[in-house]
């Protein structure tokens, strides 16, 4: 229940400080094992929204590699919204914006 926690607008008031409760938190996500899934999309909203570009490609990074780098560009038909395994196709999309907004 963490990730709805990140994503609530309550956070928002927190923008523009850093270091900030949700800069803290992505950090420790970002170092568990098993790791927490977290969406491309919501990766690619707390990179833009929050300043964490450099902790949110290191995420996307590490997903992509987990996942079989380029090799495994596949894309399905219409993911479930509970569905946590995201293609790297995703991974690829969300990093790119990450990098065009830097």
């Amino acid at each position: 229940m963490i990730v709805p926690f990140l994503l609530s607008g309550n956070n928002i008031t927190q923008k523009d400080s850093y270091p900030n409760a949700v800069s803290t938190f992505v950090e420790a996500i970002s170092h568990c094992v098993p790791p927490i899934p977290v969406r491309p999309c919501a990766l690619e909203y707390l990179g833009k929204s929050f300043g964490l570009w450099h902790r949110v490609l290191l995420m996307l990074e590490t997903r992509v590699a987990e996942n079989g780098g380029l090799n495994q560009l596949t894309v399905r038909a219409s993911p479930s919204p509970f569905d946590f395994g995201q293609t790297n196709k995703q991974v690829f999309d969300s990093s790119i914006v990450q990098f065009t907004e830097t």
